[in-house]
C-alpha cells in the first residue's frame, strides 16, 4: 500500500471511529453524569428513566473528542533556531520602521503623511490631536515590542519560570496525545463533576486513570499509536493539572495554538467544552 493510500485509509478510519458496545459499557461505568450536566440538555433527549439518552450523550461527547484528535494536524512547537530567526527579522523591521517614521520628515503634512490622516480621523470624532501626537503614540507602541525582542535575543530565548513547564510540555514527542488526554480529562470533569484524582498503587488505579485508558487506547489504536499505561496516564494528568492551575488549557490546541491562555472564556471553570 502506498503512503498516500495508507494516509487516506487512516483518515477514513478516523472519520468512522466509534466505540464498540463493550467499550461504551466500560466507559459509562467510569463516567457517570452528574444531574447538573444532564439538566443542560432538553428534556426530550432524555427518556422516562433518564438513562438511555444520557448514555448516548456521554458516548457522543467522548467520540467527538476522539474525532478532534484523529483529524487534527500535529502541532510542532518552533525550535530555538526558528524563534531566533523570527525575532531577528522582527528586530530588523521594527528598527527600519522606527527610523522611517522619525527620519523621513519631507512627507510631514503631505497626502502621504499617515499621522496627518490619523489626526484628521480623530478630529471627526471630536478628539483633539495633532500629527505629532499620533507619531508619538505609534512610537510608544513600537518601543516595548523592540525592547522585548532584544531582551529575548540576549537571553538566548530561554523561557521564564512561569513559561518553563509549558515549553517543556509542548516539546514532548507525544504533544498531540497529551492534548487529547487533557481534552478527555476536561470532558470527564464536566460530565461527572469530579476533580479526577490520578493515583496508581500496587496495581490499583483511581477511576480517572482507568477512564482515560479505556477512552484513549481504542483511539490511539485507530491512530496506529502505542497504548498508554497507568503510570503514563498518572504523569500526564499531573502535568495537565499543573497547567490548568496557571489557567493554561492544553486541550484548546484544537482552537487556539497558544492553548487559549489569553482568553477568559477558556479559563478554568468557564471552559465551554
Amino acid at each position: 500500500m502506498t503512503e498516500t493510500a495508507s494516509a487516506a485509509l487512516s483518515k477514513r478510519l478516523s472519520d468512522l471511529f466509534r466505540y464498540s458496545d463493550e467499550q461504551s459499557v466500560a466507559l459509562l461505568k467510569l463516567c457517570v453524569p452528574q444531574a447538573k450536566w444532564i439538566e443542560q440538555y432538553p428534556t426530550d433527549m432524555i427518556d422516562d428513566m433518564g438513562e438511555v439518552a444520557t448514555d448516548v450523550l456521554v458516548i457522543r461527547l467522548l467520540e467527538h473528542r476522539a474525532d478532534r484528535f484523529l483529524n487534527s494536524v500535529e502541532v510542532r512547537p518552533p525550535s530555538k533556531v526558528e524563534q531566533r530567526k523570527y525575532l531577528q527579522a522582527l528586530d530588523y523591521h521594527l528598527s527600519s520602521l522606527t527610523q522611517l517614521l522619525t527620519g523621513v520628515r519631507q512627507m510631514d503634512g503631505s497626502t502621504a503623511d499617515p499621522f496627518r490622516y490619523l489626526a484628521r480621523v480623530r478630529s471627526k470624532k471630536d478628539v483633539a490631536t495633532s500629527p505629532w501626537q499620533e507619531r508619538d503614540s505609534v512610537l510608544q507602541n513600537i518601543l516595548p515590542l523592540q525592547l522585548f525582542v532584544r531582551w529575548r535575543l540576549n537571553t538566548d530565548i530561554k523561557p521564564t519560570t512561569d513559561e518553563k513547564l509549558e515549553e517543556e510540555t509542548k516539546r514532548r514527542k507525544t504533544f498531540p496525545r497529551f492534548c487529547f488526554l487533557a481534552d478527555l480529562l476536561a470532558a470527564y470533569q464536566r460530565i461527572t463533576g469530579k476533580p479526577g484524582a490520578a493515583s496508581v498503587h500496587e496495581g490499583k488505579y483511581s477511576e480517572v486513570v482507568e477512564f482515560l485508558m479505556e477512552a484513549a487506547n481504542p483511539v490511539l489504536k485507530t491512530a496506529q499509536q502505542a497504548p498508554i499505561d497507568a503510570e503514563t496516564v498518572k504523569k500526564e494528568v499531573q502535568a495537565i493539572k499543573a497547567l490548568w492551575r496557571q489557567r493554561i488549557r492544553p486541550e484548546m490546541t484544537y482552537i487556539e495554538q497558544d492553548w487559549g491562555k489569553h482568553f477568559r472564556m477558556f479559563e478554568a471553570g468557564t471552559n465551554p467544552y
